[in-house]
């Protein structure tokens, strides 16, 4: 966790638990969808584009390989909750992640900067279907 925890810090100068959440979304597309080279793999994400919806970009370019310099990590404006969709190119396979309504609301409860380390490392623990709704496909 701890590593994860670094990673979060470089890429987004802080901790917070959307970018926890683009981590453990790039990190579960990683081990999923199991490119062979960097750019084998991309990301579409459609999100409110503000903070702290935003923050998912960046946990997205710690956990994986996507990365907007990179032009595989492109993302929406739009007015629903975040929905991230990477898929290897090189075998077609996809994977879509959508946030739970359950840690949506949750995490709108919560004072975000209360302590960043704590609810961050939270949400590095909860299991993958506590976070996410996944489908996958070949």
């Amino acid at each position: 966790m701890d590593e994860a925890l670094a990673r979060i810090m470089t890429v987004h100068d802080h901790l917070g638990m959307w970018a926890g959440i683009g981590y453990r979304a790039g990190r579960l597309a990683m081990e999923t969808l199991s490119p062979e080279k960097i750019k084998d793999m991309t990301c579409f994400v459609r999100l409110p584009y503000r903070t702290p919806f935003s923050c998912l970009l960046d946990g997205i370019q710690a956990g994986s390989c996507c990365t907007t310099g990179k032009c595989n990590l492109r993302y929406q404006d739009a007015a629903q909750d975040p929905e991230m969709v990477f898929e290897n190119s090189r075998t077609g396979r996809r994977l879509t992640l959508r946030p739970r309504r359950a840690i949506v609301e949750k995490i709108g409860r919560m004072d975000r900067h209360d302590d960043e380390e704590k609810n961050t490392r939270w949400i590095l623990s909860l299991p993958v279907e506590e976070i996410f709704e996944i489908e996958s496909s070949a």
